[in-house]
């Protein structure tokens, strides 16, 4: 009969102790890689490049205080669609893993679409997170906010598959070919931050158009006038520099889930 406290170390973190997770792991990763947005951000909207870092630390505090609620609410409300839904996660399929982490990264664009819209905007004021977010509400109201909603959720699904989904995946496939598990958690994270940066470069491009423009139109539409600026060129601009993030991103997040997971899952061991 199997000891009952392994079944106590292999339980998963409730679903508060998973939002707790994601505030922690998205603060983290703005402090490491904000500078990168704001590059990629420059990039996709013409704009020259620069160092100066009054301008490529702009809005950081903001930018990690808004991402921790984003990452809350990936892990978190992954793993509170994993207990509604699955009595075992460990008996989940593939693509349940998949399609649960995908949604979840889908509704965190209700926290994060107006979260860079605002940043984009305070690209052109060049005045603090909250005044360009005031000044934006007061001269479109809460509509302005949400522009480029759809590509922000269809990009934050493919982020949070990666790095809640893929990343964990590609560790288990690897692990015994890899005697070091950090070494599977960076080369799984790497691999799966590849694949989220190339999947959703275009998608990425098309809502910061949608996001600089005073009357943004729809997907269709901005997909079209972007390929006639530029050619299939035009949704690669600033990839180099949003790659660099997202790699770094889903290797820290998704290394940073699995450790906490793993501090909380030996702190329950300890009070057994």
């Amino acid at each position: 009969m199997p000891d009952s406290n392994d079944n106590v170390y292999k339980a998963s973190p409730s679903v508060f102790e998973s939002v707790g997770i994601g505030s922690f792991a998205g603060m983290a990763e703005v402090v490491v890689n904000h500078p990168l947005w704001i590059l990629k951000t420059r990039w996709q909207r013409f704009e020259s490049f620069t160092l100066n870092p009054k301008i490529i630390y702009r809005g950081m505090v903001a930018n990690a205080t808004s991402m921790a609620p984003i990452t809350a609410v990936q892990i978190g409300l992954t793993r509170y669609l994993q207990t509604l839904f699955f009595n075992d996660a460990s008996q989940m399929t593939n693509y349940q893993h998949l399609g649960l982490a995908f949604s979840a990264g889908a509704c965190s664009a209700i926290v994060s679409c107006p979260t860079e819209m605002v940043m984009t905007y305070q690209c052109q004021t060049k005045k603090t997170f909250y005044s360009s977010g005031a000044k934006l509400f007061q001269e479109n109201g809460i509509r302005a906010l949400y522009a480029g909603f759809l590509a922000t959720a269809l990009r934050d699904g493919m982020f949070a598959s990666c790095f809640l989904a893929v990343g964990p995946q590609l560790k288990n496939k690897i692990s015994p070919y890899i005697s070091s598990d950090a070494g599977a958690s960076l080369l799984s994270g790497m691999v799966a931050g590849v694949g989220a940066a190339g999947a959703s470069q275009a998608i990425d491009t098309v809502k910061t158009v949608q996001q600089s423009t005073k009357h943004p139109q729809n997907i269709a539409k901005t997909t079209r006038s972007l390929y006639a600026m530029d050619g299939a060129q035009a949704f690669f601009r600033g990839g180099l520099f949003r790659g660099a993030r997202i790699v770094s991103a889903v290797t820290l997040i998704s290394t940073l889930n699995e450790q906490l997971e793993n501090v909380i899952r030996g702190s329950q061991q300890g009070r057994w």
